[in-house]
């Protein structure tokens, strides 16, 4: 592996807490020995409008073969770097065309690291790396940084990355948890309503039953047919076999799908009597302004405002796939999505918002401190939480404890992602603990996911490329069917369909 990797020489000097540790600038930074630069096609370019270092900065072609391709940044012999002292790892990249990056440390003895998932694009944007979630290395011997693409088909990116830096002062200080304050007094239910509405803790439909969401997450974007529309056939029938009442479409606004593939997809949904959470995916992990006046304009546009009035009685928007990561605070979470779901409703979108937490969505206490000032910001008051319990340690009652804060506080929430296994395919999740706790305090929940294709094989729940019912296995065919709470023996249908 390491023949992959080009050198760059870290400057190490004796750094007190809360100063700065720059481990690269293209302007005041040499380099040891370049003698791997051309085996990976890497080299140090001028750049008249690079907007952070105004000249050098790293230029990479990173060969994505099989599902990866990587470079690395190594000290020079290999000398380690001590990041104990600090919290956070940023830096600045972007890439000649849309791709995933994935960020490692690797120690001096071994190549145990963990990946956090970002999308670049063709502006550069600063990344954010909190220290305190790396696992499996030793943070006082990092010798290497390694920036690698993830994506399915093969193929060449040109990245460019630059001021690199450890640092303690990426945000504002801690914001202390408010004083609890009593819980929004329930908007009274609307007979007759034209779209799904958020009353107190519970979801109830356009025609006034409650509805505890149980159902998958489907990503449709990606797993219908190779050669068929994009529109959640046959799919959502065999969805629709196990009793679910709604089902999470995965969507992106930036791989080729268009408004017209997800109006079909949400009718499909609705023939088959399922509400549809509609979400996209182009924006995990990121927080900036840029990146939500994106995605606001996407659901603001003329065609998608069609889309959702037409369908709104039977739909629900998911804002954005997790948002931000564990460096984001709650006062940026409800900056940026007050902001973003007044923008909505200014647009005229009234169908319930549903919201991501922090953490890459696993934070279920910025919800708990911070969700009511959302709410409170929303002129109709019609939002609602998506927790996503990917979390890998072991606690049920962790899951219990959640659900009853969420029920006591009366805040509104589901659980928009889980599986039987965390996202490094090896540690459990106590999924049919979270089933049950989920029944006794009336927590919506949607699971990852039917599609047969996932980078972790575990998280598929169906076998074959049709993606059929009667191809649901082991933990699958468990919460869907055979499970005491699963969906088959919980789940209430919309009277409305």
């Amino acid at each position: 592996m390491f023949k992959l990797f080009f050198i760059l020489c870290f400057l190490l000097s004796d750094i007190a807490l809360g100063e700065i540790l720059q481990l690269y600038n293209g302007e005041t930074v040499p380099y040891a020995s370049g003698v791997a630069w051309d085996k990976n096609k890497s080299k140090i370019v001028e750049s008249s409008k690079a907007p952070y270092s105004p000249k050098k900065h790293i230029r990479a072609t990173i060969k994505n073969r099989s599902w990866w391709g990587g470079v690395g940044y190594f000290h020079a012999n290999q000398k380690p770097t001590d990041m104990s002292t600090f919290k956070f790892i940023t830096f600045y990249a972007k890439a000649n065309k849309k791709v995933d990056l994935t960020f490692k440390l690797f120690d001096l003895k071994k190549e145990g690291s963990t990946g956090f998932i970002s999308q670049l694009n063709k502006t550069y944007k600063k990344y954010v790396i909190p220290l305190d979630l790396v696992k499996r290395v030793d943070l006082k011997n990092i010798t290497a940084l390694i920036f690698a693409t993830s994506q399915k088909k093969d193929a060449d990116f040109i990245v460019d990355v630059d001021d690199i830096e450890l640092t303690n002062d990426i945000i504002e200080p801690p914001i202390p948890t408010p004083d609890p304050t009593p819980p929004i007094p329930p908007t009274p239910p609307i007979p007759g309503s034209d779209t799904i509405r958020i009353i107190g803790k519970d979801i109830q439909d356009a025609c006034g039953q409650k509805i505890v969401i149980r159902g998958v997450n489907q990503m449709t974007c990606w797993t219908d047919w190779s050669g068929t529309p994009k529109d959640g056939l046959p799919m959502f029938k065999e969805i629709a076999k196990s009793g679910s009442n709604a089902l999470r479409i995965v969507w992106t606004y930036g791989e080729g799908t268009t408004i017209a593939e997800l109006d079909k997809a949400v009718q499909n949904a609705k023939d088959n009597a399922l509400i549809s959470i509609i979400e996209v995916h182009d924006q995990t992990g990121q927080w900036s302004r840029e990146a939500f006046d994106i995605v606001i304009k996407y659901w603001s546009s003329l065609e998608m405002i069609t889309l959702i009035t037409k369908h709104q009685k039977y739909l629900i928007i998911n804002f954005a796939n997790e948002m931000g990561n564990g460096a984001v605070t709650g006062a940026q979470w409800v900056e940026e999505y007050s902001r973003a779901v007044i923008a909505m409703r200014k647009a005229g979108i009234k169908v319930p918002i549903l919201i991501d937490t922090v953490n890459w969505g696993q934070d279920e206490k910025t919800i708990l401190a911070f969700g009511k000032k959302i709410i409170e910001a929303d002129p109709i008051h019609n939002v609602a939480f998506s927790l996503h319990v990917w979390w890998v340690d072991q606690n049920a009652a962790r899951i219990e404890k959640t659900m009853k804060d969420m029920n006591a506080a009366g805040i509104p929430f589901i659980i928009g992602e889980f599986s039987s296994i965390a996202v490094d395919c090896k540690t459990p999740i106590m999924y049919k603990e979270l089933l049950k706790y989920a029944q006794e305090n009336q927590v919506g929940w949607l699971v990852w996911s039917w599609d047969n294709e996932n980078e972790c094989p575990v998280h598929a729940m169906t076998k074959n490329d049709d993606q059929t019912f009667d191809t649901l296995w082991g933990w699958g065919l468990e919460v869907m069917t055979t499970d005491i709470n699963s969906v088959k023996n919980t789940s209430i249908k919309s009277g409305c369909f």
